[in-house]
């Protein structure tokens, strides 16, 4: 029997609400191509209504299931999803996630006509608050030259991810289990630790002669309006620059969005705003200062002068008596003002302070000269 084209790989842990949410929209999206597309989902040991939700779902959709004996964290779940797909091609999605009517059958027909062992992997677009993340000069599908893209990709978001399962497990195979994280055996290191998704495409794509580009339809991004503690939202800045200085140090061939550095109001914004939190909760001052070096040797690497200037200017203010008080008193109002998404609250579960632990140590040795 041939493989089926499509499996949309699903991570889950603890959210049986929003993974019910995801699958209502799914069955939509897959009807009438149950011989084609195929949905896994790996479900991380959640202690909720999760199994439930999945034995309803598989006896109404095209469902492939497994649950884990123990929490293996993010990274190591993501390695479990893919080896449960036995399709061509493999779209990486979240459980909360939404797709843009039609997306599902748009890419098996594509997948079915240009895919190939040349296309190791596809970028897929998203959208966010109805605009497109990546800019295309063109519509439709297209296979283009992997050393010549003309676009840079948002590859943290697993959304926009698609790639070839036999390159995936390729990628995977070079992987070992150290300590509970992912070894990548290629780069004697712990590369791109929780964002095993982006590892595996960039993994593909380097093995690739092609690259599929999906620039009218995917996955459509939620602003679900949840908050996060101060400790949380340091740890996701911290981690999402230190993707991208991995990135840069480790494929310095691909070029990343870097939505989150990719002008100066968000370089300097978001610095100005995590380094406030800082000055708020003093206790969560390393992590800032791992940020802040991260960041800063990002804009070594690109020579953005100006910025790195402005940030190094920043940190010294900082140090002065009495204007740390006037900072976090601005931050306050901005962060009133704007509503913005994250409280002075406690948050000390394990996971998340293990995870910083982690994150501060392998961020002195990425930046130490």
């Amino acid at each position: 029997m041939a493989n089926k084209t499509l499996a949309i790989c699903i991570p889950t842990y603890n959210r049986a609400g929003a993974l019910e949410r995801t699958l209502a929209g799914l069955e939509r999206e897959v009807r009438g191509l149950e011989g084609s597309v195929e949905i896994c989902i790996s479900d991380n040991c959640s202690t909720d209504a999760t199994q439930e939700v999945l034995k309803r779902w598989e006896k109404r959709v095209p469902l492939v299931r497994a649950r884990n004996e123990a929490n293996l964290g993010y990274d190591r779940n993501i390695l479990a999803v893919t080896r449960l797909a036995a399709a061509d091609y493999i779209w990486f999605m979240g459980d909360d996630d939404a797709v843009t009517g039609g997306a599902v059958k748009s890419l098996a027909t594509d997948l079915q006509k240009h895919g190939s062992e040349a296309m190791g992997a596809v970028y897929v677009n998203a959208l966010l608050r109805k605009k497109w993340v990546t800019k295309n000069a063109w519509h439709g599908f297209v296979a283009l030259d992997k050393d010549s893209l003309p676009i840079k990709p948002n590859v943290s978001f697993m959304g926009s991810l698609c790639v070839r399962r036999e390159n995936a497990l390729e990628a995977i195979s070079k992987i070992k289990i150290v300590d509970g994280r992912l070894f990548k055996v290629p780069y004697s290191d712990f590369v791109l630790h929780d964002f095993a998704h982006s590892y595996i495409f960039i993994e593909c794509l380097r093995v690739s002669k092609t690259v599929g580009v999906a620039p009218d339809y995917g996955v459509v991004i939620l602003a679900d309006g949840s908050r996060v503690s101060y400790k949380k939202k340091l740890y996701l800045e911290l981690i999402l620059a230190k993707y991208i200085l991995e990135i840069k140090l480790h494929y310095p061939w691909f070029k990343e969005a870097e939505l989150t550095l990719d002008s100066r109001a968000r370089i300097i914004g978001r610095t100005f705003i995590d380094g406030s939190i800082a000055a708020a909760r003093p206790d969560l001052e390393p992590i800032f200062q791992a940020y802040y070096q991260v960041v800063s040797k990002v804009m070594e690497i690109e020579g953005k002068g100006f910025e790195a200037g402005v940030l190094g200017a920043y940190a010294a203010i900082r140090k002065v008596p009495g204007v740390r008080s006037i900072l976090v008193a601005a931050f306050l109002v901005m962060k009133r003002v704007a509503n913005m998404p994250f409280d002075d609250v406690p948050d000390n579960h394990a996971v998340l302070v293990s995870n910083i632990e982690y994150a501060l140590q392998s961020t002195k040795k990425l930046t130490s000269p």
